[in-house]
């Protein structure tokens, strides 16, 4: 193969000059972009037959930049192969995302990404040579990647779509489909309905409420106390935890009148219905984010115009793009997280004396909350539950406290 244009899109510039060099030593004719503006106005300018594409950059990160080549019919057929830096945690999230086809773990060697770039064009190729396996009109389709086809030859048992106006329209398996792309395809076509997810081990639901390809809101059950709206309430307003749980505690069963409490709030003065919107939309994202992170389950997609009520009283009309760009950005931060955190039954003990050489006041208000509540017997479990914070912020406390050791892992006894 000789001639072929390969775009390489990274800010780091040692990246680009190997890649370059290696990429231009096996023949191909190589460009380069420091960021995502710059890589989109290059691939406008002289059509590439292949992307390497960084994820995490200025300007633009990698999803938005695959978001701008689908938009672009003279691109959007154009390969992208992602370079990661965390391995294989993060490059097989976002492969068969919005064109993402296949990645590179960082540092590569010179072979390594030489075969995946001669791959990936020789595949492609004869995708482009080939006869289209798919008739045109298709209620579900995505534009820009092949695995994201919905027909039985590429996706099989796994993805089933079902062309109606009402009713069931999509359903698989988030081991095959990744919710992302599921969440892209939906907000590209504005679909109306319910996206309702499970997860595999049937502790958590979530019905995700679409309205014209924008999310109204998010219900859940089975997903633990931090994703409750009183604690995005009391984040948002001027109350209080304590009068939210005296408020809880007044509410004898006789005098429930069944409304959602955010509502009750606003009736009785607590909240205001600016700061109940507010809570809402924390609690719709975080939501959101926890289901990014769930490796397997089921999801369904039934098209409809008839919104549960809370959906349309609710009316966030959030975007999807701004969902999965700090949506992705967690999960990222969750892989580095989870290697040293990867128990939530693990228990902390405080390093007094590293606490007293680094100086509490060098600690920010959160860490000083989750470091007060190590104490050598309770578990990351009741450190959350005892901090009202969510699950994400607690180990991303606890992983800052362990980085600069002012806390270390309780090891159990061994018996001599």
């Amino acid at each position: 193969m000789a001639g072929e244009q390969v775009l390489v899109i990274d800010d780091s510039p040692t990246i680009l000059k190997v890649v370059q060099l290696v990429l231009t030593k096996a023949g191909f004719k190589v460009f380069t972009a420091t960021d995502g503006e710059e890589g989109i106005a290059q691939a406008v300018a002289g059509r590439p037959d292949l992307i390497l594409l960084d994820f995490v950059m200025p300007k633009m990160n990698g999803y938005q930049v695959c978001r701008a080549l689908n938009d672009s019919a003279q691109l959007k057929d154009v390969p992208v192969v992602l370079m990661s830096a965390k391995g294989d945690q993060v490059g097989e999230r976002f492969v068969k995302v919005m064109g993402i086809v296949d990645y590179i773990t960082k540092p590569f060697s010179p072979e390594a990404i030489t075969a995946v770039v001669q791959h990936t064009i020789e595949k492609y190729r004869k995708i482009a040579d080939s006869p289209p396996s798919m008739a045109d009109g298709s209620p579900l389709t995505a534009d820009r990647t092949e695995a994201a086809r919905v027909d039985a030859e590429t996706v099989g048992p796994e993805l089933s779509a079902v062309s109606s106006d009402e009713g069931p329209a999509l359903e698989g398996n988030l081991r095959s489909v990744p919710l992302a792309e599921v969440l892209s395809l939906l907000a590209a076509q504005r679909q109306w309905g319910v996206l309702t997810v499970a997860r595999g081990d049937e502790r958590g639901r979530v019905e995700v409420c679409f309205k014209a390809g924008r999310i109204e809101l998010a219900l859940a059950s089975g997903l633990g106390e931090e994703f409750l709206l009183g604690r995005y309430l009391v984040e948002v307003s001027t109350m209080s935890r304590q009068d939210l749980d005296l408020f809880l505690e007044s509410r004898a069963p006789s005098t429930r009148t069944g409304k959602p409490i955010g509502e009750q709030l606003v009736k009785m003065s607590y909240v205001t219905d600016g700061e109940r919107k507010e809570a809402l939309i924390r609690q719709t994202q975080e939501r959101l984010f926890e289901l990014l992170r769930w490796p397997a389950g089921r999801f369904s997609f039934t098209a409809t115009r008839e919104l549960p009520p809370l959906a349309v009283d609710a009316a966030l009309g959030l975007e999807i793009d701004g969902v999965l760009m700090e949506g992705f950005r967690r999960v990222d931060e969750w892989h580095l997280i989870e290697r040293e955190i990867d128990d939530f039954d693990a228990v902390f003990l405080r390093n007094e004396e590293a606490v007293q050489n680094v100086g509490r006041a060098r600690l920010t208000r959160e860490e000083l909350a989750v470091l007060e509540l190590v104490n050598g017997k309770s578990t990351v479990k009741e450190i959350v539950r005892s901090s009202r914070m969510a699950s994400f912020d607690v180990s991303k406390m606890l992983f800052r406290l362990l980085s600069i050791k002012v806390i270390r892992r309780r090891v159990a006894p061994v018996a001599v």
